[in-house]
C-alpha cells in the first residue's frame, strides 16, 4: 500500500498496538480503535507516561491538535 497521506498511515496503523507522541511530551500506547478525517484518535487499553508518572484508560481520545507524531509498535519486539 502506498503511503500518501496521514489517514493512509492510520489505515494501515488502524486495530495495531501504537505509540503516539503528544505535544506537551507525553506518550501514550494503546491500541487504535478508530480516528475521524481530522486524524483525532480513539485509543484502548492505553497507558500514559507523563513526568514520571503513568496512568491507565479503558478507552481515550486524543485530538488531532495535540498529536506530534505516531508509530506503530513491533509486537516482536515486546516479548
Amino acid at each position: 500500500m502506498d503511503i500518501n497521506s496521514a489517514t493512509d498511515l492510520l489505515k494501515i496503523a488502524l486495530q495495531e498496538k501504537v505509540k503516539v507522541y503528544i505535544t506537551d511530551g507525553s506518550e501514550i500506547i494503546g491500541w487504535l480503535i478508530a480516528y475521524d478525517e481530522q486524524q483525532n484518535l480513539v485509543l484502548k487499553n492505553a497507558t500514559t507516561k507523563y513526568l514520571g508518572i503513568e496512568k491507565h484508560f479503558q478507552t481515550l481520545f486524543i485530538r488531532a491538535n495535540n498529536l506530534k507524531f505516531l508509530s506503530k509498535l513491533d509486537l516482536s519486539k515486546e516479548m
